[in-house]
């Protein structure tokens, strides 16, 4: 009788799933292609044909990332209070940070700079934040799905105690 094969799909996903459970458990320090492969059973080769090796791993585990996270912070249901909606969408990108802190320190940069506590907002994925920029510029449903988000470009909102934006700053190089 043959040996049985895993399709490649079902191979990719299972070293994904073992690869973030890893990464939450012990930080990315711990990745490493014998590790995760011996935990599905296959050879150190996989992660080479699947992903073109670690480097292209740790792209993979920071794509499902930002598709993980964009679920959530989207999933928080929208009002007529663009500011009552501006918070509880902060607080949703807060819980789901707090609660996959390794993944999300893994998608923004493991040298990123730290969380100040001077009442800025920095934006650093657009696409997963655009219910934010909606609320704090003030933009139409239709206006939101036309914005034009640079990526890699970081914007800096500075927030006022009653909830008004006192100043917006695109960051370039």
């Amino acid at each position: 009788m043959p040996a049985r094969t895993v399709p490649r799909a079902d191979q990719r996903a299972r070293l994904l799933e073992v690869a973030l459970r890893l990464l939450e458990e012990s930080g990315p320090e711990v990745l490493q292609a014998r590790r995760l492969t011996s935990e599905i059973g296959t050879s150190t080769q996989a992660v080479y044909t699947l992903f073109g090796g670690m480097p292209g791993l740790f792209e993979a585990l920071v794509a499902d990332g930002f598709e993980r996270f964009a679920r959530f912070v989207d999933a928080v249901p929208e009002t007529d209070d663009p500011v009552a909606d501006f918070f509880t969408k902060g607080g949703a990108y807060c819980q789901w940070a707090f609660e996959h802190p390794q993944l999300y320190r893994l998608m923004f940069g493991l040298t990123a700079g730290r969380l100040r506590g001077d009442g800025v907002l920095i934006t650093a994925h657009g696409n997963s934040l655009r219910a934010l920029i909606m609320a704090l510029d003030g933009l139409s449903p239709d206006e939101i799905v036309r914005l034009e988000l640079a990526t890699g470009v970081p914007v800096t909102y500075r927030i006022n105690p009653d909830a008004t934006v006192e100043d917006k700053q695109t960051l370039t190089a």
